[in-house]
This record gives structure tokens, sequence and C-alpha cells, in this order.
């Protein structure tokens, strides 16, 4: 995954407002915290291949949290913006491996035995979790390759 892929995930006038370039200047805004309308286009982007608000906010933090920062047009934490960030490198991820948005919010959002019949989609709220769905969607990758 390479900064200029998530970039285009996420870089809107309305959201990041800055072009993101490199990693570092990447590491820079999740440091100080998307801006609220950055999971509002993420959200919107992620609606057309069948994820929900409702399994994003799942991911980034509390509703209720979520809600208030709306409310009271806040940046998202530091850790939000990180888990945004784990969301949207995921689903573009399965996006390239699965062959489709579609398909990848699909896989994500369904139950799956080497989880312990947990969604991909659940696990994204932590780093170790993260990465199992990131090991699993290599062994796709690499039996899809095969």
């Amino acid at each position: 995954m390479t900064a200029s892929t998530l970039a285009t995930r996420l870089d809107s006038a309305a959201s990041v407002g800055a072009t993101i370039d490199s990693h570092l200047r990447f590491d820079s805004q999740v440091r100080r915290g998307f801006p609220f309308e950055t999971l509002e286009f993420v959200v919107q982007q992620l609606t057309y291949t069948g994820l929900d608000q409702a399994s994003v906010y799942a991911v980034v933090g509390s509703a209720t949290t979520l809600q208030r920062r709306r409310a009271l047009l806040c940046r998202l934490s530091r850790a939000e913006s990180d888990r945004l960030a784990r969301l949207v490198r995921i689903v573009v991820r399965a996006e390239a491996i699965l062959g489709s948005g579609a398909t990848a919010a699909g896989w994500l959002t369904s139950a799956q035995e080497a989880f312990g019949n947990r969604t991909p989609v659940a696990l994204l709220r932590s780093d170790p979790g993260t990465q199992l769905v990131e090991q699993q969607l290599d062994r796709v990758a690499h039996d899809t390759a095969g």
C-alpha cells in the first residue's frame, strides 16, 4: 500500500485539505487528527461499496463520541484518525485483491471461519486484529495468483 493510494481515498478539498504525498506527511495528518469531514467523506465513499456508516463508526470509535465531534465540528483524535486510516488501507487492499469494492465490502462484513466466525471489519478495531486480516488477505491473494 502506498501513501498515494491511501491519499486517493482520503484526499479531498473538504476533507484532508492538502495532498498527502509521503508517508511522513500522512503520519503528520494522522497525528494531528483528521477533520471530521474526512470521516464523512470516507463513509460516503464506502457506502457505495456496501460498508455502512455503522460499520465504519464501529471501527473508528464510539458512535456517541463521533456524533458529538460532528456537532462540535471537532477533529478526530489521533487514535480515531489512525483507525480510520487503517480501515481505508484494508479496504483499498481488499479491493485490489478481490477485484471490486462490493466484493471487498462483502468479504469484510461476512463472518469468516478463519477469524472464529467474526467479521474482518470487527477485527480492524485493533492492530493485532488488523494484522490477522492482512495475513488472510495475503493468503487470498496467494491462492488467487496460484
